[in-house]
């Protein structure tokens, strides 16, 4: 997969990578899921995968998804660096997890 820090201020979201390029025309069907949560001054730290055939996810694949509009590509979270406009690098990953869990509740 690829590691993306999604960037999201309401219905302003942008997918950057490790490196700062900006992905955001690349996978414009997670940034419009992505949209719909309102986060505000969030970002949000996973990993794009291609779901594949029976959850196999599988990196050739997923590079020929990219900016295909592939329904296989997911973006699996697992951090929360800020959220809602709070900074929470200081709070050990646990509970950036729990807190993060908790604001998603109902959306995934």
């Amino acid at each position: 997969g690829y590691r993306l820090l999604a960037r999201c201020d309401g219905d302003a979201v942008r997918m950057v990578t490790r490196n700062g390029n900006d992905w955001t025309a690349r996978v414009p069907r997670l940034v419009a899921a992505l949209a719909v949560l309102g986060l505000r001054r969030s970002w949000l730290d996973g990993e794009l995968v291609h779901g594949g055939a029976h959850g196999h996810s599988g990196f050739q694949r997923l590079q020929r998804a990219i900016g295909a509009g592939d329904d296989a590509l997911e973006y699996h979270v697992f951090d929360a660096p800020f959220l809602d406009g709070e900074d929470l690098r200081p709070t050990p990953l646990r509970e950036r997890r729990a807190r993060l869990c908790a604001r998603l509740r109902g959306h995934t």
